[in-house]
């Protein structure tokens, strides 16, 4: 059985009006969104996979190709010469694995599900260049970087804005709470003061 993890970020007023004049939006390890006053962030140890053929660049959006969506742990999964993800091979592997059959390099990763303000929400965990007949394994750990950011292009500079990380390792306890510290602009484990 999987684990059910939860983040809940809290946001004054004052915090989300200087956010929202600057563009911009929480980060928290694998997805993005606009903040509301109170948000929620539900999710459990649950993993798919997926190919891409999108170089690994950083700013790069992935265009899946394939996807697989529940994977299990300790199997690998061939992606075959048809563009297409077959069933687990009677190959043993630690945690989530993939066999790259396609004819050419592609990119692979996990992927994994949340529910962000009531809202489902499937995105990349991860990416990386597997050659053909190459195996990749992908070992997740629950530890979330949470910060704000925006990117900016007006075709002669690109921008890029983000505050300082917060890192939340996910141990024994499931549930966190933080909020958005508007003085020092980052994000700070705990309830926002009264």
């Amino acid at each position: 059985m999987s684990s059910a993890y939860s983040l809940k970020l809290e946001f004054s007023q004052a915090a989300l009006t200087a956010l929202n004049s600057a563009s911009e939006k929480v980060c928290v390890v694998w997805l993005t969104f606009k903040p509301f006053p109170h948000n929620t962030i539900d999710w459990a140890e649950a993993y798919g996979i997926y190919a891409s053929s999108t170089s690994v660049q950083h700013g790069a959006t992935i265009n899946r190709l394939s996807t697989l969506k529940a994977v299990s742990k300790t199997h690998q999964y061939p992606f075959n010469e048809s563009g297409f993800f077959d069933g687990p091979n009677q190959t043993h592997v630690k945690s989530y694995g993939l066999i790259n059959n396609y004819n050419e390099p592609l990119t692979f990763g996990l992927t994994q599900t949340a529910m962000v303000n009531g809202h489902q929400v499937d995105s990349e965990l991860n990416a990386v260049t597997v050659l053909h007949n190459q195996s990749a394994e992908f070992t997740p750990i629950v530890t979330l970087s949470v910060y704000v950011a925006a990117s900016f292009n007006n075709g002669s500079v690109i921008s890029d804005i983000s505050s300082n990380t917060l890192v939340l390792t996910y141990t024994s306890d499931t549930h966190k709470n933080i909020y958005y510290d508007d003085v020092q602009n980052c994000f700070v484990e705990g309830n926002l003061p009264l």
